[in-house]
């Protein structure tokens, strides 16, 4: 078996953490005779890279959101509403912080792995590790104002989502039903299969960039619309099923019914 101490400075990152391990059967924590003192004990299959990533998947769940929205509202101040909802854009940012710009040249992960290597690995004072990479990472404040355009950016998509939902919504249906075939290049046909030429160019929408597909579907505003696709969850399949909603059905590209119709 394998053993580690990990020193806390409150009970309720002790209750953080045990109720994390309880979730792993590779592990078992349970506190000790000393307040805020955890022994952590290991089978032997757990190697140095699988611990390593068990702290950091806490680092993640707990100390991530907690420093963050103390940045959120201490120096950005946002309103706590507001910074519960940047928060799950911190997250996914944080995975990749190398990723924003050249200047952060060190990863979560990476300052983790350093700090554990200067230290000794088998007694870890966490609340060093959370200074060391949060209120010790002067560049942490910076990946917290990129969540925030991220969710701003959210806000602002989810605003002419709804834009062009009411649109459609009050506009009558120019045709029942449209079939689209989206293989090398997107083709429209009716419900008998006749070919449907709508305009498909990319269009430039109070500063939102409607996909072309989006576009034709918004010109013929069908009642219904399937799409034949084999190109699974991308920006463009996305952005048409948040406009048309349930008016929207995906099918595999194989299922295509107008087959002997398409046009090279």
């Amino acid at each position: 078996m394998k053993e580690w101490t990990l020193m806390f400075n409150s009970s309720s990152d002790v209750n953080a953490w045990l109720e994390r391990s309880e979730k792993r059967s590779e592990f078992f924590s349970h506190e000790t005779h000393q307040p805020f003192l955890v022994r952590v004990i290991a089978t032997e299959s757990v190697n140095w890279t699988s611990w390593l990533e068990f702290i950091f998947t806490f680092v993640q769940e707990v100390y991530v959101p907690r420093y963050s929205k103390r940045v959120l509202e201490d120096v950005y101040c946002l309103s706590e509403e507001e910074a519960e909802q940047v928060l799950p854009f911190v997250g996914p940012l944080a995975e990749n912080v190398k990723g924003l710009h050249s200047q952060l040249s060190e990863s979560l992960y990476e300052r983790l792995v350093r700090y554990v290597g200067c230290h000794s690995p088998r007694n870890l004072d966490m609340a060093l590790l959370y200074e060391h990479l949060f209120i010790d990472f002067s560049d942490w404040d910076e990946v917290v104002g990129y969540a925030i355009d991220e969710w701003q950016y959210e806000l602002f998509f989810q605003e002419r989502m709804h834009q062009l939902r009411q649109f459609i919504q009050f506009k009558e249906p120019q045709i029942k039903r449209v079939d689209v075939y989206d293989g090398k290049e997107l083709m429209f046909y009716d419900q008998a299969g006749h070919s449907l030429t709508p305009p498909t160019q990319p269009k430039m929408m109070d500063g939102m960039m409607v996909s072309p597909l989006t576009q034709a579907l918004l010109n013929l505003v069908p009642e219904k619309a399937n799409i034949y696709t084999d190109s699974g969850g991308t920006h463009e399949l996305f952005q048409v099923m948040n406009v048309f909603e349930e008016r929207v059905e995906l099918c595999p590209l194989d299922d295509f019914p107008h087959k002997m119709n398409l046009t090279s």
